[in-house]
């Protein structure tokens, strides 16, 4: 078993699957962001944080089986206004090494 997995796994259920249902609509918005600004080659740390920025600033959607909520309380726009936004803050408000 790996560490991983021993990491995810609680009471013998594998949690490593449990996503949040706008992570990779905020991944794919990020890559076109990135090739919009002519930043492919971003730092990996600056890219972490305007991830974790977006990520913050949108509603926790974790799809549950057998449970049937509301549509998605956020538009795919939205999504895209907001990565832009962190990118744009993240880019303007650098870490200080």
């Amino acid at each position: 078993m790996s560490q991983r997995y021993n990491k995810y796994l609680v009471a013998d259920v594998d949690l490593s699957t449990v996503r949040n249902r706008v992570e990779e609509h905020v991944m794919a918005c990020l890559r076109t962001v990135l090739e919009e600004h002519d930043m492919p080659e971003m730092e990996q740390e600056a890219i972490r944080d305007i991830f974790a920025f977006a990520m913050n600033q949108l509603p926790t959607l974790y799809p549950q089986r057998g449970f049937s909520g509301p549509d998605d309380p956020v538009r795919a726009w939205d999504i895209d206004i907001i990565v832009e936004n962190a990118f744009h803050h993240i880019t303007s408000h650098p870490k200080k090494h």
